[in-house]
């Protein structure tokens, strides 16, 4: 249209402008007949104008007068006209369709993110779609030509290709080729700079066969590994790679069948040879068995990685001296170190024995230092047991022999030693206190009969008991009569009949309970505590743990219930509770197996009595939901929660078919009761570009407490309708723009247990693909 406008615009000024160089014909009529070049003509009767082309007139205005445009259109995603009725603006559609073809190649609709446009064939402009899966995982667009023709590419995904033909030259379609080389004892390489053989071409060749000989084109000079040929022994594989001038290099290396079967007998060695590869050789002259022949030696295993140790229970026979050397401890002085146990019995004749007790704590014995005459003196000072000779002076008298009490005589055995024996033979100390031994503890008693304060220094006391009478215990601490006048503070009892205190910093705990392996089936508890509340006025205390906080962490327990060193249920100075899983509630509490989030198990059962100012909650046994009074009330109501069975639906381009939407099952709607549904649209993919029709309808089907089965109903829904418009309907609409679709709906309705259902309408576009998404879900009310 611009064009003939034009083209009118400098026709009509030089028709009139240079009349004199241009001969005007006129006709009653259209003008008819041959022309020459400089000739124009007019109709008489119209006023239409004519020129002379190629001898023929042509007409180059309509006649009839002038005239006014009243309005200018454009065409839909080519041309956009502003004020098309008074002043006309024109200009290019942001996104242009093509219509038909452009210079004679037809153009591809229906382009999205990622697709190749290309040739598909010769004058035509065509799309190949980009994939779109699997994600993460690129995909090139390979064009691999075909009888000297180029080809459209393609999108494929990466790998290697396996070429087992065992060619006798490398083809040219083994580019990036893994060669499964199972026959055959040569392969030529063409010239590197033969078509298709440059570029740097690799390829992986493994060869299960005899030794294979690799020769590189000799015409073009190429080698391989510097050499005019290469080998590659059986069960060997190699890397090709070319510099894409003459030098093919490679990476060779054995496969694991190259090293055979087991060659780690003790007598075989691995050994290796450029010409037959990796082989098994025998050993020879080294050391096949080792053996002893007198039962002095213990040999085990006696080939291969031989270890030799005495024979601790063979009865050696020294005929030489034995010098022993200080391996006991950290001195220099030799030693024998002699285990406890029982008694070996009589020497036999000629023959000095040495043993230990049969129960001993460990001690050293020290021989004495210098010879003398006298009787042997031990003397023990931490553990170390030393010897004496020297005379034992009784009176005036040395003693020898046994010394009897009984024969002390009348007058006894008295002195300046604390020790006393009388005529009769008793023995008294007044000063003693002791040191070793073993003394009753109801015998030690102090002058008023109460027991004295024992300090055992590092020394620990042990009771030990053996019990095999039930209903009795080992230690009892009693009371031979009710204490009386005792007190608390702070809730504490200041009067005790047993306590355990240890000093300020000490690292040791004042209290401990270590109970033995329970193998039986019978649970004995750890830990028991008894008590009997038997007044009315009681306000009973099991159990008082009490710390005086003056400093610490914040992380500090009060307790700590532990399986395994990991805690289970803890509680912190703050008044926090943790459970590693679950706390399970009611009369008979679930065995529920939490997850790795935990869990709170209620057993359902009848509403608590709540108290001023308090919320309750527990799990109700009718209505098979959550129950909460707030407000110190008991007026308890359903505790609102979704439903299980929640549906997500994304990029649907069609109609949904009936699917379920809440389960008949214990958990979701299986109970009759008023409910709820939610749902929403919203839309997604590329926006239908003309939406005279295309909407999507939500539908509901449901059984009434009556049984009466409601089918597929469509609900309504508030829609979005513009930019910034809604309105409520029965559909959610498509439109032009993704920006201005969306809608949500809910709706109430009862149902008797029986399974909730939902499907969706569809509605096409006019032009475009409509894609929407939706989400459900369904909660109680009652």
């Amino acid at each position: 249209m611009k064009k003939l406008l034009v083209f009118l615009l400098f026709a009509c000024g030089g028709a009139f402008a240079q009349l004199g160089n241009v001969t005007l014909v006129h006709f009653p009529g259209a003008a008819s007949g041959a022309c020459g070049y400089n000739q124009q003509a007019v109709n008489d009767a119209t006023g239409a104008l004519y020129t002379c082309a190629n001898g023929a007139w042509v007409l180059i205005s309509g006649g009839g007068g002038g005239g006014t445009v009243t309005s200018v259109s454009g065409t839909a995603n080519q041309i956009d006209v502003a004020t098309g009725t008074t002043t006309p603006v024109l200009s290019l559609d942001a996104a242009i369709t093509l219509p038909g073809t452009l210079n004679g190649n037809t153009q591809p609709t229906n382009v999205v993110l990622g697709d190749n446009i290309q040739a598909t064939a010769n004058n035509v402009i065509g799309r190949t779609a980009a994939p779109t899966g699997p994600n993460g995982v690129p995909q090139p667009c390979v064009s691999t030509p075909s009888g000297g023709v180029g080809q459209p590419c393609a999108y494929a995904l990466q790998g290697v290709p396996i070429d087992a033909t065992n060619p006798a030259t490398l083809l040219v379609t083994d580019r990036a080729n893994f060669l499964d080389w199972t026959a055959g004892t040569a392969l030529a390489l063409p010239s590197i700079a033969s078509a298709g053989f440059g570029a740097n071409l690799p390829f992986v060749l493994r060869n299960t066969s005899t030794t294979l000989t690799v020769t590189p084109n000799v015409g073009h000079s190429d080698l391989c590994d510097g050499s005019a040929t290469c080998t590659i022994l059986p069960n060997f594989a190699s890397f090709f790679y070319q510099d894409g001038v003459t030098n093919w290099k490679r990476v060779y290396f054995p496969t694991f069948s190259a090293f055979g079967s087991n060659c780690g007998d003790g007598t075989h060695a691995l050994n290796w040879s450029t010409t037959t590869g990796i082989g098994c050789q025998a050993l020879t002259g080294a050391v096949t068995s080792v053996s002893n022949s007198d039962g002095t030696l213990t040999i085990s295993p006696t080939s291969g990685a031989v270890v030799a140790s005495l024979a601790l229970g063979h009865a050696n026979t020294w005929s030489g001296l034995q010098t022993f050397t200080a391996n006991c401890g950290t001195g220099t002085a030799g030693c024998i170190t002699l285990p406890a146990g029982t008694a070996q019995g009589h020497a036999t004749a000629s023959t000095i024995v040495l043993e230990a007790p049969t129960s001993v704590t460990a001690y050293e014995v020290q021989m004495p230092t210098a010879a003398a005459t006298g009787i042997m003196h031990w003397t023990n000072t931490a553990g170390v047991v030393a010897g004496t000779i020297s005379a034992v002076a009784l009176g005036s008298a040395d003693v020898s022999g046994q010394l009897p009490i009984g024969n002390v005589g009348s007058s006894g055995l008295s002195g300046t030693a604390p020790i006393t024996i009388s005529a009769a033979g008793a023995i008294g100390c007044a000063t003693c206190q002791l040191t070793s031994g073993t003394v009753p503890i109801n015998q030690v008693v102090s002058a008023t009969g109460a027991i004295t304060t024992i300090a055992n220094g590092n020394n620990p006391l042990t009771i030990n008991v053996a019990q095999t009478t039930n209903s009795q215990n080992g230690v009892t601490f009693g009371e031979t009569s009710a204490a009386t006048n005792g007190t608390l503070t702070n809730g504490l009892a200041n009067q005790t009949e047993f306590t355990v205190s240890t000093a300020s910093a000490s690292t040791a705990t004042p209290f401990g309970v270590n109970q033995g392996s329970v193998t039986g089936t019978v649970a004995f508890p750890a830990y028991q505590i008894q008590t009997t509340w038997n007044n009315a006025g009681l306000t009973g205390m099991g159990l008082n743990f009490n710390v005086t906080d003056t400093s610490s962490a914040a992380g500090s327990l009060l307790f700590n219930f532990a399986k395994n060193n990991t805690a289970q249920f803890t509680g912190d100075k703050s008044g926090n509770f943790a459970a590693l899983t679950s706390i399970a509630t009611g009369t008979s509490p679930p065995a529920c197996t939490a997850g790795t989030g935990g869990a709170r198990c209620q057993t359902e059962g009848t509403a608590p009595t709540n108290v001023a100012s308090s919320i309750a909650s527990y799990a109700d046994s009718t209505a098979h939901e959550l129950k909460v009074a707030t407000n110190g009330t008991n007026n308890y109501g359903i505790l609102i929660r979704q439903q299980p069975g929640a549906i997500n639906q994304t990029a649907q381009t069609a109609a949904i078919t009936t699917a379920t939407l809440c389960a008949s099952a214990a958990g979701a709607c299986n109970t009759a009761g008023q409910y709820h549904v939610h749902w929403n649209f919203w839309g997604g993919g590329t926006a239908c570009s003309v939406v005279t029709a295309g909407s999507v309808t939500f539908l509901l089907t449901w059984t009434d407490e009556n049984a009466v089965t409601h089918s597929a109903v469509a609900l309504n829904m508030m829609a979005q309708t513009g930019a910034a418009t809604t309105a409520m309907q029965a559909s959610f609409p498509f439109q032009t723009a993704l920006a201005n679709e969306s809608a949500s709906g809910d709706f109430t309705f009862s149902t008797n247990g029986s399974l909730v259902q939902y499907a969706t309408g569809y509605t096409a576009c006019s032009t475009g693909t409509g894609t929407y998404s939706l989400r459900a879900a369904v909660t109680r009310i009652q």
